[in-house]
């Protein structure tokens, strides 16, 4: 009887094994890794993933299908229109914590491309001395993403301002303070350029490397646009 009970917990486990093997063979491409990053963000349409990762409309369908199987993504229609969206938050916390872990296994795994050129990355802005300089108003954080991610989700006191908009909307920015730029996280360039802009305009700017994944990740809340 004892031997019987082993194997039926040695075939449970081969189960358990096989739900979590599915799950990470669904993940184990780098364009559904880039799609699952863009839904952390908010949710999208297959056109507008499709526009987003510069790939046809065809194959960002079939990985998403592949996702969906897997149970990593949920899909809402509405009408001729597909929405998708991550089937749970964890599973953004699943990338972040998976992107971090490669990072530090692999030498030759970059966060981003431009070496020296680069903006300085300022290590010790954490999301919990980030989050105080926001709440003193000792800094000025604006989120570079597209104005639909931002809505869905940005951190609290940080202001909407899309690359095409900054150089005019830089004027309003209060010159005795810091800015600090944000996008999507440490593969993003988006806060990078930004940073360029910001510095060859005369002012002190610096990228926040995370994201809101990180962010609520820290147990820090996000504020949303209705």
């Amino acid at each position: 009887m004892h031997g019987h009970g082993e194997q039926q917990q040695a075939l449970k486990d081969r189960e358990a094994y096989a739900r979590v093997a599915a799950v990470l063979n669904a993940l184990s491409s780098p364009l559904r890794l880039e799609i699952v990053e863009l839904l952390a963000q908010c949710d999208r349409s297959v056109d507008a993933l499709a526009k987003k990762c510069n790939q046809p409309l065809k194959n960002v369908s079939h990985h998403l299908q592949k996702l969906h199987a897997a149970g990593v993504v949920d899909r809402r229609t509405e009408g001729r229109k597909v929405t998708y969206s991550l089937a749970h938050e964890s599973v953004a916390t699943f990338w972040s914590q998976a992107r971090v872990f490669a990072e530090e296994r692999a030498a030759n795994l970059i966060s981003r491309s431009g070496g020296e050129d680069t903006p300085a990355v300022t290590g010790e802005l954490t999301p919990e001395l980030l989050d105080e300089l926001l709440a003193d108003e000792k800094v000025t954080v604006i989120d570079v993403r597209p104005p639909e991610e931002y809505h869905a989700g940005h951190l609290p006191g940080s202001r909407s301002v899309p690359l095409d908009a900054l150089e005019e909307q830089m004027r309003e920015f209060p010159r005795d303070r810091p800015v600090v730029a944000y996008c999507r996280g440490r593969y993003c360039l988006l806060a990078d350029v930004a940073v360029d802009l910001l510095q060859n305009s005369g002012f002190e700017a610096t990228r926040y490397e995370d994201g809101i994944i990180e962010w609520k990740g820290a147990g820090l809340d996000i504020e949303k646009v209705d």
